[in-house]
């Protein structure tokens, strides 16, 4: 492992001293100092991960462009490691770019986001600003877990110049918000401390909700919750947010 860290530096020609100094300092940055003396094929799937990510800081760059680095790995593992890159980033300062198609990734761990649609920006900004004001349908779409429902203004019993689809996400349609839209409860997952119910409404459509756990609801259930009405988002014909 020592040795595949110092690589970068063997081909710089650093010398040995200043080339042990920096593995040491990179090794203990991500918590591998116990495994300088293994061999890679010796290493779990996050360990091996750690070495990667000391190889590269040990260069000292400029900036650090990290394509899908958690692809690879367990659910745990990938939970674990977004915490330890964006630590690291924190660290270090080092400008980084990552390159994910996990929206739970991209998320947690950027400043900021790019996302792209057909090999261009359709948006950037930061994560919150991008969930809570997205530009368009497919932003709103693609952040979220559990996603965003799309309806027409039939279905909510809505109508508006101009808008021919509303986006409203689990969390912004429950009880808690009073009453006005009925349907029946056709799914429920339960997450552990909260519960995922899929609303069947007169039109057809499915609404998403997300409530805490114990609610005692159960599919077949008829409902009439109400809706946040500053979190929903309205969408033209072109899927541009209006």
């Amino acid at each position: 492992v020592a040795e595949n860290i110092a690589f970068p530096l063997k081909v710089q020609k650093m010398n040995r001293i200043d080339r042990e100094k920096l593995v040491q300092k990179y090794a203990a940055l991500v918590h591998i100092e116990a495994l300088l003396e293994r061999r890679p094929a010796q290493l779990s799937g996050g360990q091996q991960q750690r070495v990667a990510l000391a190889r590269a800081l040990v260069r000292q760059p400029d900036f650090l462009l990290l394509d899908e680095p958690l692809a690879n790995l367990d659910a745990k593992l990938r939970l674990e490691m977004r915490s330890e890159i964006r630590r690291l980033q924190q660290e270090t300062g080092l400008t980084a770019i990552l390159v994910t198609h996990d929206q739970v990734e991209a998320m947690s761990m950027c400043d900021r986001i790019a996302l792209m649609n057909g090999g261009r920006i359709v948006q950037y900004d930061t994560p919150t600003a991008m969930y809570v004001a997205p530009e368009n349908q497919f932003v709103a779409g693609f952040l979220g877990n559990p996603p965003i429902s799309f309806l027409s203004g039939d279905g909510l019993g809505l109508e508006a110049p101009g808008v021919a689809r509303y986006g409203i996400r689990p969390e912004a349609f429950g009880p808690q918000f009073g009453g006005g839209v009925s349907g029946q409860v056709t799914f429920v997952e339960t997450q552990g401390r909260e519960d995922l119910f899929d609303v069947r409404l007169p039109s057809g459509e499915i609404l998403r909700s997300i409530q805490p756990a114990g609610s005692g609801i159960r599919a077949g259930t008829p409902v009439d919750w109400g809706i946040a009405h500053d979190q929903l988002l309205r969408f033209d014909q072109n899927g541009a947010r209006v």
